[in-house]
């Protein structure tokens, strides 16, 4: 995975109203480009939209402060295995339809990874079969 450049990722915690950036609470609503066509933070929640189905109104990364986040995550790595009911006993419904949002938005955005990639592996050996045909072709 590539690594943001960190005015890159600065920009994205403006246009997220990110709090680790400065406090929003004084000024609501997200700070965008003036075309948000080109806005990172637009970009990126275009694509956990196309992922997930759900659209992000602020930093996608606020949710890991609630208390109910944190227990689907630490819920979910037992639930993976199995384990959950041996570990919590009696599982609440709540948590539990937390388990089922949080896996299928998880493996929503693991597809949506799992295409990209398989994209960008196609494409780089169509370029690389184009590069060789063109070779083949001039050495004659």
């Amino acid at each position: 995975m590539n690594a943001i450049p960190e005015p890159l990722r600065e920009q994205l915690r403006r246009s997220y109203r990110c709090g680790c950036v400065e406090p929003w609470d004084k000024r609501p609503g997200r700070v965008t480009l003036a075309v948000l066509t080109g806005d990172p933070g637009e970009q990126s929640l275009d694509h956990m939209h196309e992922a997930t189905g759900t659209r992000q109104h602020a930093c996608p990364w606020q949710a890991l402060r609630d208390p109910f986040v944190r227990s689907v995550l630490a819920a979910h790595r037992h639930w993976i295995k199995g384990e959950l009911v041996s570990r919590m006993g009696r599982v609440p419904e709540a948590l539990m339809q937390g388990l089922e949002i949080f896996d299928a938005a998880l493996n929503a955005v693991q597809v949506t990874d799992i295409r990209a990639e398989r994209e960008e592996r196609e494409e780089r050996a169509e370029e690389a079969r184009r590069a060789m045909e063109s070779r083949g072709r001039g050495s004659y």
